[in-house]
């Protein structure tokens, strides 16, 4: 509850100083949605994808955004690689 608010309030605050936010180190669905929630606009984390060589399959982690996300949906987000 705390920690969400508090990433709320941060997310709000950089927003406001025109820069875009990225959320890194996001392990599960639950952690995807706080940062979604919060306004985020990229995500990054191993939930998505773990660290490779190769290019990551775009469409899997979006795949997987898709799922953790509620049915409003991530309008406007990015999966940052």
């Amino acid at each position: 509850g705390r920690s969400r608010r508090m990433l709320g309030g941060i997310v709000e605050m950089l927003h406001e100083a025109r820069a875009r936010v990225a959320v890194s180190g996001i392990e599960s669905a639950a952690e995807a949605r706080v940062a979604v929630e919060a306004g985020a606009d990229f995500v990054q984390g191993h939930y998505f994808c773990s660290p490779d060589a190769d290019l990551a399959d775009e469409a899997a982690a979006l795949e997987r955004l898709a799922q953790a996300l509620p049915a409003r949906g991530g309008r406007g987000l990015a999966i940052a690689s």
